[in-house]
């Protein structure tokens, strides 16, 4: 790591202009020594400063007129660093340190601008925040350009007045990160943004500072009126001034509107976290915001009030009866379906009652398609089917197996019923399911060559048999 400076104004790409005669490099600190020297093309060194090095001279610019990168850590005192031209781009990615910088860093009264700073914003102490001595302004945005800072911002501590990081007279400030004004500055207006006119997006928590003062805001305005849209994705935090202030307009000017998308968290003191008059929240982001109750004429203990949607300890959706509307704001529907106790078994519990339904002999046997509890009478058929088969090929089917027939008490043996009255069997309630499973013929595997009561209703073993002739409908007395 080396010292560098130029020994004259010009290109920064013209090494014999540099101490040394070579170019600065990534671990170099660069003094400008009150030159100006034109970014003929992208640097990366360790710092890039116009402070004041020993035996050297304080100040110093940078200029350049087509998009370009500084990656370097940024320190200036008492004098501009750079202009950005219209219509060009200047990304910085390192850390800016504000130091007790009288002049803004970063200049941007040209249309079309863009900054882009990657890094942390804080003054020249150590400690965040400006937690000892220091700090200055960083940019002026006058113009219809845009600021993109990703890292975190830390308020100036100064005895003097209005020392804000930001002065915003138009355009666009996006903020991704915290950005927390000072807890120690003594004089008002060691803002983060100083916003007259222009919209700022902040995504991060935006906290006020203050020490013995209650004006040390992270947004404010300088001149009593504002407008634009102030919008907060994240926490705005009171310290013992409010994080955000609009203040008056004077006598009739116009306000900036602020959309918070966030919680909104008053101080220990009872500072709000946001005193504007144009306050909107998000239309269905859940939030809190959180105040001081009054105790005997002081701030007391914190309680919040919530919006919509917050969940309190209250039941799923899938837990709440069908159709239930509840919530703080009606926001929930219950999708809980809970069935009457007149469609639940006898003695299940089922919402604040017990079930009643209770399954008869006759309800199964309805479920079978049996219309008479007789059994024998329901099997009648079965038997009348097997005594019209006459078999005249002996060694195909064994005829004398099927003389006479499956009887009504065979069939109520093979499915175990010893009654002939189906109301009494079914007195144990056996299920549906048992009922269906259960075999007419279980019993066909002990007689041999005998075929099942399906293959016999379908006539399948009257189609295998070429010796089976002359099939007459309805006639039990003749033989085919």
């Amino acid at each position: 790591m080396a010292d560098k400076w130029p020994l004259a104004n010009g290109n920064w790409s013209d090494s014999a202009n540099w101490n040394g005669g070579t170019l600065p490099l990534a671990g170099d600190d660069v003094y400008l020594d009150g030159r100006t020297i034109v970014l003929d093309q992208d640097i990366t060194v360790l710092s890039l400063r116009n402070t004041q090095r020993s035996g050297g001279t304080i100040g110093g610019s940078v200029s350049f007129s087509v998009n370009r990168v500084i990656t370097a850590n940024i320190f200036s005192r008492d004098s501009s660093l750079l202009t950005i031209p219209a219509n060009t781009t200047l990304t910085v990615t390192g850390n800016i340190d504000t130091g007790s910088l009288n002049q803004y860093i970063f200049l941007m009264p040209n249309t079309g601008a863009t900054l882009n700073i990657i890094g942390t914003i804080s003054p020249n102490t150590t400690g965040a925040g400006g937690a000892t001595v220091g700090g200055g302004s960083v940019i002026s945005l006058t113009s219809s350009s845009t600021v993109n800072i990703t890292g975190n911002l830390f308020g100036s501590w100064h005895g003097s007045s209005n020392r804000w990081l930001i002065t915003q007279n138009a355009g666009t400030i996006n903020i991704v990160g915290n950005a927390t004004a000072s807890p120690v500055a003594t004089a008002q207006g060691a803002w983060i943004i100083n916003l007259m006119n222009g919209n700022i997006n902040i995504t991060g928590t935006l906290t006020g500072g203050g020490s013995g003062r209650i004006d040390v805001y992270g947004i404010g305005n300088g001149n009593g009126t504002t407008s634009g849209i102030i919008t907060i994705n994240g926490t705005c935090a009171a310290g013992l001034s409010p994080a955000i202030n609009l203040g008056t307009t004077n006598g009739g000017g116009s306000y900036a509107r602020v959309i918070m998308n966030g919680n909104m968290v008053a101080s220990s003191n009872g500072t709000q976290a946001i005193c504007a008059p144009l306050l909107t929240i998000h239309p269905t982001s859940t939030q809190e915001h959180t105040y001081r109750v009054n105790n005997g004429g002081v701030p007391g203990v914190a309680r919040t009030l919530y919006t919509g949607g917050q969940n309190l300890g209250q039941p799923g959706v899938e837990n709440v009866r069908l159709g239930t509307v509840y919530g703080v704001s009606n926001e929930f529907t219950g999708v809980c379906a809970v069935p009457g106790e007149d469609s639940v078994l006898l003695g299940v519990p089922v919402d604040q009652g017990l079930g009643i339904v209770t399954i008869t002999a006759t309800d199964i046997r309805a479920a079978l398609g049996l219309s008479s509890a007789n059994l024998d009478t329901q099997l009648s058929g079965i038997s009348n089917k097997t005594n019209q088969l006459t078999f005249t090929v002996a060694n195909q089917v064994d005829a004398n197996s099927l003389t006479g027939g499956l009887t009504q008490s065979q069939v109520r043996s093979a499915v175990g019923l010893s009654s002939a009255n189906l109301d009494t069997q079914l007195a144990t309630k056996p299920s549906l399911s048992q009922i269906e499973a259960s075999t007419v013929l279980s019993k066909e595997a002990t007689v041999v060559n005998r075929p099942t009561l399906t293959q016999i209703e379908s006539s399948t073993v009257l189609a295998k048999s070429a010796d089976i002739t002359n099939l007459q409908n309805n006639s039990p007395t003749e033989a085919y």
